[in-house]
């Protein structure tokens, strides 16, 4: 079996992609929970929680966001340490 070369990722480039991802998860969230009235588990738990309050959606968005960016990177840099690493 011939060795095969793999390129490595940007991890920078791999968070933003994540955090692409997260914001527009975030905005399917925001139109599926808060503007069809789906229910939520939050909604469930806690009566006064809203996807239409705004703070609750901005907060609920950069969490989406920041989680996306690090998982995004920890990927890549993940994914580029086993490229080195020698099994």
């Amino acid at each position: 079996m011939a060795k095969e070369k793999f390129a490595s990722l940007s991890p920078t480039a791999s968070g933003v992609a994540g955090a692409i991802l997260g914001f527009i998860v975030g905005l399917i969230g925001f139109v599926w929970h808060g503007m069809m009235a789906q229910p939520t588990f939050m909604g469930m738990m806690y009566r006064t929680f809203s996807y239409l309050h705004p703070g609750w959606f901005l907060v609920i968005l950069l969490t989406l966001v920041v989680t996306g960016f690090v998982f995004g990177y920890l990927f890549a840099a993940f994914y580029n340490w086993a490229l080195k690493k020698k099994f």
